[in-house]
């Protein structure tokens, strides 16, 4: 949002109570066979990169600070005109 004069908060909340990853995993138990998919080798995956982008950037993430990601994102993106 860099230059749009628009000011952005980033809330990272703490520790909340949620049956969410209990929820899906009902889900992925009840409508996926994992074991005889072809997909097998991505469902053991935990992130699904799919493009050169996805890949360059999940690197990036692990590599740079939080800043320094942020500064990079907003170059490639333009400088926030894209």
């Amino acid at each position: 949002m860099a230059g749009s004069g628009i000011h952005v908060s980033l809330i990272e909340p703490g520790p909340i109570e949620s049956r969410f990853r209990e929820n899906a995993l009902a889900m992925w138990r009840e409508h996926i066979d994992a074991e005889h998919s072809v997909h097998k080798s991505y469902y053991r995956a935990p992130r699904y990169h799919v493009t050169f982008p996805t890949h360059l950037f999940a690197l990036l993430r692990r590599l740079l600070s939080s800043r320094s990601m942020d500064r990079t994102l907003l170059k490639v993106s333009g400088g926030g005109k894209r």
